[in-house]
């Protein structure tokens, strides 16, 4: 399963998934993942990142 954060969408707070999570778009806060995080060119992130395995482009 994989959580995509498209590019036209903003997430604050608290963003906690099981599976994969693809951030395109705007996150500030917290994010957790218990499999691969991967922020795509262009996204923005202000958030502290707990994920097993992470790719920022």
């Amino acid at each position: 399963m994989e959580t995509i954060v498209g590019p036209s969408v903003k997430v604050e707070g608290e963003f906690v998934s099981e599976g994969n999570i693809v951030i395109e778009g705007q996150v500030s806060g917290t994010v957790k993942t218990a499999k691969h995080l991967r922020v795509e060119e262009g996204a923005k992130i202000n958030a502290n990142v707990g994920a097993e395995s992470a790719l920022v482009s």
